[in-house]
């Protein structure tokens, strides 16, 4: 069975194959509302990760807003 324990095993063990740091479930679900946001947008993040209502997905856009200002501060250094 597909427990918690063995889906952050999982993912320790893919973080170690991939030399990467660590990621926690929690990290790991954030990168990926985070992306969701940046792709298709607030409604559609909040539907996929089953939240009732935007206030948690806000949230994932703040995330998502520094991944812009990122992008936009490399394209112009």
């Amino acid at each position: 069975t597909l427990d918690v324990a063995t889906l952050r095993r999982a993912v320790h063990r893919a973080c170690d194959s991939a030399g990467v740091a660590r990621w926690g479930l929690h990290r790991l679900r954030h990168a990926a509302g985070t992306r969701l946001v940046l792709e298709a947008g607030d409604d559609a993040a909040r539907v996929q990760l089953g939240h009732a209502d935007g206030r948690m997905v806000r949230r994932y856009s703040v995330a998502a807003d520094a991944v812009l200002g990122q992008a936009v501060a490399a394209k112009h250094a």
